[in-house]
């Protein structure tokens, strides 16, 4: 196992810019934050989650209660073509990797490429890779990918 940074990359049926809103603007609809959020431990998942439409915004989930539980702050916001963002969900700021995702158009749709880097600076940065590749995985290669309309076969 190493602390490289985790690629990804799906190709799914809308132009960039549907991509890319499905991706930041309705993440909750294909998020799993039952399994997959802050709230998951608490008896009563989340059901939101808000992207900021602006380089320096946040991507938060809002939590049953109404408070915000900060994921990372978004580096790059450019619809259709880029989102990056510190990623620190359920952890401090100083421990955030950064999740980078591209969009391009590819045939009748678009190219999704993923890239989570900066495991290297963490204690278990080697374990933490390991369990966000599987992660990515599953919410970037069935879950997103179901939402964008790509069929997933067995």
């Amino acid at each position: 196992m190493t602390t490289d940074p985790i690629r990804k990359s799906i190709e799914v049926p809308l132009p960039p810019l549907e991509a890319f809103d499905l991706f930041t603007q309705k993440m909750e609809t294909w998020w799993p934050l039952e399994s997959h959020g802050v709230g998951a431990d608490t008896g009563a998942p989340s059901s939101t989650i808000r992207v900021d439409q602006e380089e320096g915004g946040a991507v938060t989930e809002i939590l049953p209660d109404g408070k915000a539980a900060r994921w990372g702050t978004i580096l790059e916001y450019a619809p259709g073509e880029a989102f990056r963002m510190t990623w620190h969900p359920g952890r401090e700021e100083r421990d955030a990797t950064q999740v980078s995702i591209t969009f391009r158009k590819a045939g009748n749709g678009c190219r999704v490429e993923l890239v989570h880097d900066g495991f290297a600076r963490h204690t278990d940065g080697v374990r933490a890779a390991h369990i966000y590749a599987q992660g990515w995985d599953h919410l970037l290669g069935i879950l997103f990918a179901r939402a964008a309309g790509r069929l997933i076969s067995a």
